[in-house]
Formats: C-alpha cells, sequence, structure tokens
C-alpha cells in the first residue's frame, strides 16, 4: 500500500447527505422518515475513503429530504456552501422540493457544480454518487460527455424497484420507468460499490470492476461501551422503519405472547405500522413506542437494551438484494442480536447473531423468552464478540480501503 502515501485523486462525491450543522433543522422540518441509514452510510464512505486520499474529497450534495408538502415543511431549499473538514469547499445545491420539479431541478444544480469541477482539467478526477438516483445518474452521464477521462464510480445501498412498499398499478409503473431511466445512464459508469452479490447477477453488470461491503461502521459515538453485568432491566429494542412488510406485526404478536411482566419492548421509528404500534401499546403496558428520535438516542437505547431485534423476514424478493443497515449498527453497539436468516447476509455473520430457526410466531415468542432470561455476563460477552467482529472486518479503515483500491484502480486501467 505503499502508493497511498504518494497518490491522490480529484474526487468529487455526489451525495445526499445531512451536514452536522444541519441535523436539528432537517429533523424538525421532516414529515416522515428521516434516512439516518442513508446519511450515515454517505458519511462513513467520505471518513473511510478520505483516509487513503492525501487530499480532501469535495462533497456536491442534494439533501435527500421528503417532498413538500406532504413529507417536508420546505418548497424551496436554497443552496449553501460547508466544510465537512478544514481544506474542504462542499457545496449544498438547491432545488425546488415539490414532486413535479424536484428531480429536474436537483439534476440542474448538480450538473451545474460537476462542469464546474470538470473544467478544472485536473488529472485522476473520480466521480463517486451514492445511490441509483436518476438527477445523480443524469448529471454524471452528461458530465463524461464533456470530459470523457472522468472514471465514475456508483454505490448502491438499494434498487429502487424494491424500495417502494405499495404494489398499486400507478407505483408500480413508477417504479418501473424509474428503473428504465436508471439503466439508460449506467452506460457512464465505471465501476460498482454494492451491498451484496445478487445486485450485481440482476443488473448485469458483473463485466465492470466492483466490490462488495454491507456497510461501514463508525465506532467513534460509541467508543467506550460499558455493559451493567448487574442490570437487572429486560428490554427487547427496534429501531427502524415500521412497515409492515419487515415484520413489525410479528413482533408485535410474538412479544406480547411473552408472559414475564418484567419484559419491556422498546419501539423507536416511523412508518405505515405507526398505529398498529400504537394499538398494541395500548393492549399491552409492556410495549413502549418512543416515536422517532435523533440518532444518537438511539445509539444509547441499543447500548442500555438486553437484546436488539430485527424481525424482517425472507418473504418478498427484496430480501435477496438488500443488506439490513441496522445489523452492523446492532453489532456495533454490543448487544446481541436476534433475527431471521436473511440471504442478503453473508455467512461470515451468522457466529455473531442469535438465529431463529424458523420463521413463525411461536419460535420468535420462545426465542424472546428464552434470550431475554439468559444470564447477563452470556448476553455481554455474545454481544462483546459481535462488536469486536464488525470494528476488526467492518470499519471505515477496513471498507474505505477497499472503495479507495477500486478508485485507484480506475486511474491505472485504460
Amino acid at each position: 500500500m505503499v502508493f497511498y502515501l504518494l497518490f491522490f485523486m480529484d474526487i468529487l462525491f455526489i451525495t445526499g447527505l445531512f451536514p452536522k450543522e444541519m441535523e436539528e433543522e432537517i429533523f424538525k422540518k421532516s414529515k416522515g422518515i428521516v434516512e439516518y441509514a442513508a446519511n450515515n452510510f454517505q458519511w462513513n464512505i467520505l471518513r473511510g475513503v478520505e483516509k487513503y486520499n492525501n487530499q480532501s474529497i469535495k462533497i456536491v450534495n442534494a439533501l435527500y429530504i421528503g417532498p413538500f408538502p406532504d413529507l417536508y415543511s420546505d418548497f424551496i431549499i436554497k443552496s449553501s456552501t460547508f466544510k465537512h473538514i478544514d481544506t474542504a469547499k462542499d457545496v449544498n445545491v438547491g432545488f425546488i422540493n415539490c414532486r413535479l420539479f424536484r428531480d429536474y431541478s436537483r439534476y440542474k444544480a448538480v450538473f451545474k457544480e460537476l462542469k464546474e469541477w470538470s473544467n478544472s482539467k485536473k488529472n485522476d478526477q473520480i466521480l463517486l454518487i451514492y445511490g441509483m438516483h436518476t438527477p445523480f445518474l443524469r448529471a454524471a452521464q452528461q458530465i463524461k460527455l464533456f470530459n470523457r477521462n472522468i472514471k465514475i464510480c456508483l454505490v448502491i445501498p438499494d434498487l429502487p424497484i424494491f424500495m417502494c412498499s405499495k404494489t398499486n398499478m400507478y407505483y408500480t409503473w413508477r417504479t418501473h420507468q424509474i428503473m428504465k431511466k436508471i439503466y439508460s445512464c449506467l452506460d457512464c459508469v465505471d465501476a460498482y460499490v454494492v451491498l451484496t452479490n445478487n445486485m450485481i447477477d440482476y443488473l448485469g453488470i458483473n463485466s465492470v470492476p466492483y466490490i462488495v461491503i454491507e456497510g461501514i461502521i463508525n465506532s467513534f459515538p460509541i467508543q467506550n461501551i460499558k455493559k451493567d453485568q448487574n442490570n437487572t432491566k429486560k428490554i427487547l429494542f427496534y429501531a427502524g422503519s415500521l412497515c409492515k412488510r419487515y415484520g413489525i406485526l410479528n413482533l408485535l404478536q410474538a412479544f406480547i405472547a411473552t408472559t414475564n411482566p418484567s419484559f419491556q419492548l422498546w419501539i423507536c421509528g416511523t412508518g405505515d405500522a405507526k398505529s398498529l404500534v400504537m394499538d398494541y401499546q395500548n393492549k399491552d403496558n409492556r410495549i413502549k413506542y418512543y416515536g422517532q428520535l435523533r440518532h444518537e438516542k438511539i445509539l444509547e437505547m441499543q447500548i442500555e437494551a438486553t437484546l436488539l431485534i430485527n424481525p424482517r423476514t425472507s418473504e418478498g424478493e427484496y430480501t435477496m438484494y438488500s443488506f439490513p443497515s441496522k445489523t452492523m449498527e446492532y453489532m456495533l453497539s454490543g448487544t446481541p442480536v436476534l433475527m431471521n436468516y436473511l440471504s442478503g447476509i453473508p455467512m461470515e455473520y451468522y457466529p455473531y447473531l442469535k438465529l431463529l430457526k424458523d420463521e413463525s410466531i411461536e419460535t420468535l415468542t420462545e426465542a424472546i423468552d428464552y434470550t431475554l432470561n439468559q444470564p447477563a455476563s452470556e448476553l455481554i460477552r455474545f454481544g462483546e464478540i459481535a462488536r469486536e467482529f464488525v470494528l476488526k472486518n467492518k470499519d471505515t479503515k477496513e471498507q474505505g480501503r477497499k472503495i479507495y483500491q477500486l478508485l485507484y484502480s480506475l486511474t491505472v486501467t485504460e
């Protein structure tokens, strides 16, 4: 890795992350799900790659927020500048935040910044893009017509065709139209970072350089974990999207079937099953619904909990093409994780997870009962081993190295 000490690339990262100084504003103005998982992943990619590049990465940012008026309170998003580190010159592009004009205005604003960057005529220009977002890909495709020497790497955290939980004819048609536009832009992409091998097969892009990383964790927010072995609380914790297809109903039904009065189920998040969660909270006072909280608070609650759960089942084709981002974050907390076998999760994770033998509600009830009654010392040790695994293999240093090597290979391969 000697070249890391001598070589740097001019990298521009097209993102939708939340600048630190805007996080509070975004949280207050959002009326739907706040994309904390995507935000953390983007920041961790940035941190990881920048460890190896002897030059700061420029961010061109179009916030991943919902449209006005139903999911965000601002009709116009104003352009601004920020610095993720002292030497950076980052840009938040402005755009019209309503459904009719949103994508086009995001595309135009991002393209303007790309054109200015590409005119610098520097060598080894790398364009890194987060997400199969049509405005980002259209802008990248257009900029390559101006400067064919620019190399483009696309990070694919999800396949848009499987992201929408709505199944009516309009949304099915609309999703397929979006995928057509995306496919028409992929000819400009020189390399891919994906979360599962199945994504490569689905998109048919195995002839192009790629790497598979399930995600990236950053240990900084919770470096000094000390679990209390004398804690008598028995807390089962879930944080994430409250979507019916993610198994939240199974979790609620399984939990109320437990009979231990000292058990508690803490739930954080929002989604189409929110009212269902609130109904169950009224039925069973052991269930505590906290709504959508700031990410820092979620991390604290994960550490305080006895057991973390992801109730997602293997039902649905989308499970083949996704790696649940909460898996890594859960493991990082040092609290054991209970979940089903999912085809998007590599086998190397399985020794560090408490896996259900089948997906029935009865099995889930039994597993909750059995695990919450295990000695605290055993659960803490299990969680510590899982934490050590992700810290060693999935942190910004290790995963950032893989991405950086992929980007570097584009500059030496004709």
